[in-house]
């Protein structure tokens, strides 16, 4: 379902659960309970999101973030706070989620598109200069009647969190498991560091639905699984598959597939602050 701005899609995906798609590049999640709703990402700030969120719900919203990268926290700018993982605010990443950020991405973007074709809409300038605010260890959202669980799993970023609906049986794993899983980017930790919550979303996910940042959302079983088998593969000969420059496994055209750098590989490296 299309809304009136044009660039968000709606889809209901379960019980007062609804994907929002961003011009087809990246989801933002709304769950609502009997007295509040959880808004997970805010996409990379084009179109009027809060009308969006509002022609689906009248219930005060609460803004939280899997990770801070600028198309995901694009659109905080429509709510005055939104809660991140502490890990998250370090300056890498509030520098990769930054406006700054964002007009790089879509200056990339455009470069790769054809001539004449438009990418993404204009932005909006925003009402609120949005306050970060940190989860706590093991945070849930009480929503009334309905609880969202936040799970650790760095990786992607220091700090990405998937969210849990046990009662619902859903997932949302922003982009810390991904059909294209990106680890080159600068605030991304080693695949060393990734693969325990790699594992730990799968495990989940076997008697949940599970959604992510990008595509139709929906994650499958084997597409986990054939990622965290590329990650196993990467790490047992970490010498085969190093290089310069940004590099991919298996290649650029097979999917499911991790972007990386050779540093990816290394053990227990620090992420720079």
């Amino acid at each position: 379902m299309s809304v009136q701005d044009g660039v968000h899609a709606v889809e209901e995906i379960a019980k007062n659960t609804w994907r929002i798609d961003e011009s087809g590049f990246v989801n933002c999640y709304l769950l609502t309970g009997k007295t509040g709703a959880l808004l997970i990402d805010t996409g990379a700030g084009a179109g009027r999101l809060r009308e969006t969120v509002e022609d689906l719900t009248d219930l005060p919203v609460t803004v939280v973030l899997t990770h801070g990268h600028c198309d995901h926290a694009g659109g905080t700018g429509w709510y005055p706070a939104y809660r991140i993982h502490p890990a998250d605010r370090a300056p890498v990443y509030r520098i990769m989620s930054s406006g700054l950020a964002v007009k790089a991405l879509l200056n990339g973007m455009k470069n790769k598109a054809p001539a004449g074709m438009t990418v993404m809409p204009e932005f909006p300038k925003k009402p609120f200069r949005a306050k970060a605010v940190s989860l706590s260890e093991e945070q849930c959202f009480d929503l009334g009647e309905r609880l969202i669980h936040t799970i650790s799993v760095p990786g992607h970023t220091r700090g990405s969190i998937a969210l849990e609906d046990e009662k619902q049986k859903l997932l949302f794993t922003g982009d810390d498991i991904n059909v294209s899983l990106w680890m080159q980017l600068p605030g991304c930790t080693t695949l060393q560091e990734w693969l325990p919550g790699g594992r730990k979303l799968l495990i989940l996910a076997k008697d949940r639905e599970a959604f992510g940042g990008h595509g139709s959302g929906r994650q499958s079983i084997r597409q986990m699984e054939q990622t965290v088998g590329l990650a196993e593969k990467l790490l047992g000969s970490p010498g085969l598959y190093g290089g310069r420059g940004t590099l991919t496994y298996p290649d650029a055209e097979t999917f499911p597939q991790i972007v990386y750098r050779s540093r990816t590989l290394r053990k227990n490296r620090t992420v720079p602050a």
